[in-house]
């Protein structure tokens, strides 16, 4: 009895070891906007689509989210779609396949966080052994016949500091007939805990808990990666529905000028024999064809563009197949904006996705190169043991005898180990190390570009400003210039070729006037969406905020925020 108390301060001494790595959690996520929207779209998986054919480019209505609502022309027969870009941009987020493929990454790498915490979780096992033996012998006292039957169960697990311990409970059935024992028969009863503590190598938190906090990192990582795509679509989903606003206007200034030219053709034939030779008609036809070849070219572009967006929209009604104008409705921004670089630049050092996943990667370095010392380490396990024994002839009989501490055990020992030299793993080291800086170094040059391409996103605003207003001056000035010519081919006498010349020169001065305005206009939205990009706030875009759709198949996308 007087072992009990020795054997109680075992157990409490080991206990907290065991329970040590039964808690490890996988850690909480944090719920913010962008995550519960990954979220969604991991959720939903892949678009509805059809199996084969064109079928599987065709996206499928999902419930609860509204079509865009679809005109048909009844002149024309044509179909078309008003589409503000604030629609353009929540369609994007809640059917881009982009999207979609990188959504499942933050999951996955979510699962892997999981696995980490998993490895410190217990394990339970349990033996079951029948051994019987029936051997010839030599001995004066009988023997070689023996029966035995054995369970074993227990408990196994890893803890953080890197201890590895065994609970485990042995009963056994033995009979033999071995003549100088006094039980032929008899039950045997064991409780043992054992466990191995690192104290150099291996050991301690820092070391055990590297892969959990990798793979934490390497989760956030993926959410900042997911983050960037996100912000990317959102870009050139803006960038597509100024190009198509730019291109759209382009068909439409085409159109007027050749109509133009036309008109002047037509005005040239009813003066045949009066003051118009063959020269002024062929010059006017001349001006005809090729400004018929110019739309044409325009009208193919407009349809490019279109297809960009229907693509990036993804929408069932609106997609690559359904061939559906897209008629832009937002107006461009055409106000002067104030920058301050040096605000932009911080802003874009503390939300650019990039950045924050070059400074997960140096996280994720500095915990290899702990990983690396730590393995550099020599070995020195500290290893214990201790255990309760008990014998009887009936099977309550060693238990009684275990609860009461009369035959307890216990060991003590160190393990040493270290290798002569150590090239191995002081190389590990230096490599840990190398690398670290190196990612280092990576993350300043990220940082880098990210204040040049700041710089001059805000330089492009600037410029495209002014050109915008050079270019309204521009066409304010062809217009002025081309009544001129009007008004004074109303008067005129007599038409020379080189009068007939500078009108069709004038108008194709208005036109090209009338594109480089919408140009200068498209590039200044550009610019802005592309500041917002590298700062890490084109959500945030004036003008463009719109709310992530993070309940995919019930949200209604297409109300404003």
């Amino acid at each position: 009895m007087h072992r009990l108390p020795f054997i109680r301060t075992w157990l409490g001494l080991l206990a907290p070891l065991g329970l040590a790595g039964c808690f490890v959690s996988p850690g909480s996520v944090d719920p913010d906007a962008i995550l519960r929207y990954q979220e969604a779209m991991a959720r939903r998986g892949p678009q509805r689509r059809g199996a084969d054919g064109l079928d599987s480019l065709r996206p499928q209505r999902t419930a609860g989210v509204p079509d865009l609502k679809v005109v048909r022309d009844d002149k024309t027969g044509k179909r078309a779609v008003e589409l503000t870009l604030d629609d353009a941009i929540v369609r994007a987020l809640a059917n881009s396949t982009e999207i979609s493929v990188v959504s499942f990454e933050p999951a996955i790498a979510r699962e892997d966080v999981v696995q980490a915490a998993a490895a410190f979780d217990a394990v339970a096992f349990a033996n079951l052994n029948h051994e019987k033996t029936d051997e010839r012998t030599a001995s004066i006292f009988g023997g070689g016949q023996s029966d035995t039957r054995s369970i074993e169960a227990g408990v196994s697990a890893r803890t953080v500091t890197g201890a590895t311990w065994t609970g485990k409970v042995t009963a056994s059935r033995l009979w033999d007939n071995i003549g100088v024992n006094f039980l032929r028969q008899r039950y045997e009863g064991e409780a043992a805990i054992e466990v191995t503590q690192p104290l150099l190598r291996q050991g301690w938190m820092d070391y055990n808990l590297a892969r959990l906090r990798v793979a934490r990192l390497n989760h956030k990582a993926t959410v900042a990666a997911f983050r960037e795509e996100v912000e990317r679509i959102i870009f050139e989903v803006i960038r597509a529905y100024w190009m198509l606003h730019q291109a759209r206007r382009d068909v439409v200034i085409q159109e007027s000028l050749l109509a133009s030219t036309q008109e002047t053709l037509r005005k040239l034939k009813a003066r045949v024999g009066v003051d118009v030779t063959q020269v002024h008609i062929k010059q006017a036809e001349a001006a005809v064809a090729t400004r018929s070849a110019q739309l044409i070219r325009a009208r193919k572009i407009a349809l490019d563009v279109r297809d960009h967006l229907a693509r990036l929209l993804s929408a069932p009604r609106v997609n690559v197949l359904s061939g559906v104008e897209i008629v832009p409705v937002t107006a461009p921004a055409v106000a002067k904006v104030r920058i301050d670089e040096a605000g932009q630049i911080l802003t874009a050092l503390k939300h650019n996705p990039l950045l924050a996943q070059a400074r997960h990667a140096i996280a994720i370095s500095d915990i290899a190169v702990k990983v690396a010392r730590n393995e550099a380490l020599p070995r020195l396990d500290l290893t214990a043991s201790a255990s309760l024994q008990g014998l009887g002839d009936t099977h309550p009989d060693p238990w009684e005898k275990i609860l009461a501490g009369d035959y307890a055990s216990y060991a003590l020992g160190l393990i040493f180990e270290y290798p002569l030299g150590n090239r191995e793993r002081r190389a590990a080291i230096r490599r840990a190390r190398l690398e670290r800086l190196r990612t280092i170094a990576q993350t300043q040059n990220i940082a880098d570009n990210i204040a040049q391409q700041v710089n001059e996103r805000v330089r492009q605003i600037r410029t495209t400003f002014e050109e915008l207003r050079a270019q309204q001056a521009a066409v304010e000035a062809a217009k002025v210039q081309l009544k001129a010519l009007d008004d004074t081919e109303a008067i005129r006498a007599q038409l020379t070729p080189e009068f007939l010349q500078l009108k069709l020169q004038a108008q194709e001065t208005l036109a090209g006037a009338q594109r480089a305005e919408i140009q200068a206009t498209v590039d200044y939205n550009t610019a802005a969406a592309e500041l917002a990009k590298v700062t890490g706030t084109i959500l945030q875009l004036p003008g463009v905020k719109v709310e992530l759709p993070t309940d995919l198949g019930e949200q209604d996308v297409s109300a404003r925020p």
